[in-house]
C-alpha cells in the first residue's frame, strides 16, 4: 500500500516483498548459524518460526481470495490488517512500559540506531539508485525494501525468541518508520507539485 500512495511501481513492490520474506525462510536460519552460533538460538527453531509466520500465512491467503468470501475480505482487509499490526504493537508496549517510562537512555539509543538505519540509508540509497539507473518508478519501492522493516513481524520473532524485552525495538521502529512514510510521502507531494 505504501508504495501504491507514494506513486512507485506496485507491481515490482509486491514481488520484491514476496521474494524478500520467502527467502527469509532459508536464509535467516542460515545466517543465524554462520554468525551467531553463541546466541542460543536453535537454527531450526528459527526456521520452523519462519515457516509459521511466511509460509502458512501466504498459503492460507490463497483461501481468501476464492470467489464466495472474495468481496468481503477485499472490503475488510485494511481494518483486520491495521488493527492486527496495532494489537501487535500495543502488546509490545505494554509488555515492556517499564523501558518506555523509566529508562529514557536505552529507547534513546533504540530511536538513534533505528533513524539512522532508516533515514540515513534511505538518503543514501537515493542517491546511489538515482545515479546508476536514474529517477524510476522503481525506486520508490526499492527505497521502501531497502529500509522498511516489518515491525509486527519482528515482534513477533523477537519475543518468541528472546522474551518480551527483544520486542521494545520493534516497538520504537513501528513509530520510525511511520514518520519515514510520512517524510517520504511530502517529498513526493513537493517533487510532483513542483513538477506542475
Amino acid at each position: 500500500p505504501f508504495t501504491y500512495i507514494l506513486k512507485g511501481d506496485v507491481n515490482f513492490a509486491v514481488l520484491g516483498t514476496l521474494g524478500a520474506f520467502l527467502a527469509s525462510i532459508p536464509l535467516a536460519p542460515l545466517y543465524v548459524d554462520l554468525f551467531s552460533q553463541t546466541s542460543g538460538i536453535s537454527p531450526m527453531q528459527l526456521f520452523w518460526l519462519m515457516v509459521k509466520l511466511v509460509l502458512l500465512p501466504l498459503l492460507f491467503s490463497r483461501l481468501l481470495l476464492l470467489k464466495p468470501i472474495k468481496p468481503i475480505v477485499f472490503k475488510i482487509r485494511g481494518k483486520v490488517v491495521d488493527w492486527s499490526f496495532a494489537f501487535i504493537i500495543f502488546t509490545a508496549v505494554g509488555m515492556n512500559r517499564q523501558v518506555f517510562f523509566t529508562d529514557p537512555k536505552t529507547l534513546l539509543l533504540v530511536t538513534l540506531v533505528l533513524a539512522g538505519s532508516t533515514f540515513l540509508l534511505g538518503a543514501f540509497f537515493n542517491l546511489v539508485y538515482i545515479k546508476w539507473l536514474g529517477k524510476n518508478s522503481k525506486l520508490i519501492p526499492a527505497n521502501l525494501l531497502t529500509t522498511i522493516k516489518s515491525s509486527g513481524f519482528s515482534v513477533v520473532t523477537a519475543m518468541t525468541l528472546f522474551g518480551e524485552k527483544a520486542a521494545v525495538p520493534s516497538a520504537v521502529l513501528a513509530v520510525i518508520v511511520l514518520s519515514y512514510l510520512i517524510y517520504l510521502s511530502i517529498r513526493v507531494e513537493r517533487n510532483s507539485s513542483r513538477y506542475k
